[in-house]
């Protein structure tokens, strides 16, 4: 008896881990094996290849890994082959994970298979659709539009609600160890939890450091716990005695009463926490010139997405720029109708979530499909 799990970047790791733990609660007491990070492994997970190797980010980081990651693609192949999991369970990535599925589905695997996260077919790449109904039981996306748009285009999908809910518990961020209440002049600055995220932001938001501390507020920066110790080390250096958390990004969010952030995940913590976000987004120019053209979304961030409004100012490319992120932070704190505007637009866009036990909801799932 097994399960095979596959991520590839830490908001992957992070749902492996709800998966996981969810499973051995639910009296999974089978081998749960296969590709992630320290906190898929923390919750029981036999990590028999490490994420970092699928960690990348925009084509230019792609296109020199090709060859290894062809590589690590069939070992991971030959072992589901040989050892026969009850179910495949990949996360996001869909790059690599479908190639994944279709070569096991080719090689003559039988089982099932669960996409956790899946690809983001309603934003771009719409064929996609057809991969997941052919190689896929059944599909768990994160948001209701999601969940709405893969059956209305025939794909098999479950949704209760997103894990988050599950998470967030106010009262408990709000008295971490690091701050026991919320600052009101604290800002977090989160440059990612990639290093190619880090290289191209960084030396923003150190500019944007500066001009906070002008506005008599702190800016407070994420070291991401998951970055390699080289890159940790490199930015304390460059740091230079400004202050900064190597937690959880969720819990430096919730000591802060606004944000400035790389796109990703963080921007859905900050809603749930109730907090204000600006959002930065730079990538290299064949990457950017890709996202204009294929993605017809307006927004980057999860919020501004599930709403249709800009609740979080998003500043991408050439937008990106200390002056533009920095009076995006003045106009928050000093703007009281904007802000309460701002909080109003929040709480509408949380209705939004679902109800909380995903994390329940998707191991039912997964050994419901296993033992049919």
């Amino acid at each position: 008896m097994s399960i095979f799990l596959s991520c590839g970047e830490p908001s992957g790791d992070h749902y492996a881990h709800i998966l996981a733990k969810n499973l051995r609660v639910s009296g999974y007491y089978g081998d749960i094996w296969g590709m992630g990070g320290p906190r898929a492994a923390e919750a029981g997970c036999r990590v028999v290849y490490d994420m970092g190797r699928l960690c990348l980010m925009g084509i230019l980081e792609v296109i020199p890994s090709l060859f290894s990651l062809y590589r690590l693609r069939n070992s991971l192949c030959d072992m589901i082959i040989a050892k026969r999991p009850e179910a495949v369970v990949v996360i996001d990535s869909p790059d690599f994970h479908l190639s994944l599925l279709k070569r096991i589905r080719n090689k003559g695997y039988t089982g099932r298979i669960v996409y956790l996260v899946p690809p983001t077919v309603w934003a771009w790449r719409r064929g996609r659709v057809r991969l997941l109904r052919e190689l896929c039981d059944i599909c768990l996306p994160l948001f209701r539009f999601e969940h709405e748009f893969l059956l209305q285009n025939k794909a098999e999908s479950a949704w209760m609600g997103h894990p988050l809910l599950d998470e967030v518990d106010r009262s408990e961020y709000s008295t971490n160890n690091f701050r026991k209440i919320k600052s009101d002049n604290r800002v977090a600055i989160l440059p990612g939890s990639r290093k190619s995220e880090i290289s191209r932001l960084f030396p923003l938001f150190l500019d944007l450091a500066e001009e906070i501390e002008k506005m008599d507020l702190r800016p407070v920066f994420s070291i991401a716990p998951g970055l390699p110790e080289s890159v940790k080390a490199e930015m304390k250096r460059k740091l230079n005695g400004k202050e900064y958390y190597e937690g959880h990004g969720i819990e430096l969010i919730a000591s802060t009463s606004a944000s400035v952030a790389a796109s990703g995940t963080v921007s859905v913590e900050a809603m749930l926490m109730d907090r204000f976000m600006a959002v930065a987004y730079r990538g290299s120019f064949i990457s950017w010139l890709v996202y204009r053209t294929f993605v017809k979304t307006p927004f980057v961030s999860m919020p501004n997405i599930i709403t249709g409004q800009e609740i979080y100012p998003e500043f991408l490319q050439g937008k990106a720029k200390t002056a533009n992120l920095a009076e995006s932070v003045r106009k928050y704190f000093e703007d009281e109708d904007y802000r309460k505007d701002v909080h109003e637009m929040l709480a509408k866009a949380r209705e939004d979530l679902g109800k909380r036990g995903a994390g329940k909801f998707w191991a039912e799932t997964v050994l419901e499909l296993s033992v049919e």
